[in-house]
């Protein structure tokens, strides 16, 4: 797939630390006609509720589209939908042909594991026991 190795060359020459932002992505909610049964553990009965479909499409990368079925009025509706999207994050990662052995997806970005950004990070790589971090402690005598 030669765009995606465009994408690729593009945004590593683009951001540091950065290779592709995901985040330009659209999700549809759509509730459906359709019922589905349920235990409520409040009630101790049987409910019915609509079933949502939550759609990703990434508005340009190359990637599929991606959905997601839950019961309308959840207990955990937004962590589910949460997690959901970002199992579907490192998924656009492995189709874009990013190893997650190497790879990952941090806030809808796919950076490089380990990988030192920031000139804090440097420092601490330089100097990792500065003298504010650590008690300066006496040699015993032996």
């Amino acid at each position: 797939m030669a765009y995606g190795h465009i994408i690729k060359f593009w945004a590593k020459k683009s951001l540091q630390g950065i290779l592709v932002d995901l985040s330009d992505f659209t999700k549809t909610t759509v509730v459906l006609p359709d019922k589905v049964n349920y235990y409520d553990e409040q009630d101790k009965q049987d409910k019915l509720a609509n079933e949502v479909e939550i759609t990703w499409k990434h508005n340009h990368l190359p990637v599929s589209e991606l959905k997601f079925y839950i019961r309308e009025n959840h207990e955990v509706f937004t962590n589910m939908v949460d997690d959901r999207e970002q199992e579907i994050l490192e998924i656009w990662m492995k189709e874009l042909k990013y190893d997650p052995m190497y790879y990952s997806v941090i806030d809808k970005k796919i950076v490089t594991k380990g990988q030192v950004d920031s000139q804090e990070q440097i420092d601490e790589w330089l100097k990792p026991n500065p003298e504010g971090k650590l008690k300066v402690t006496k040699p015993e005598v032996i």
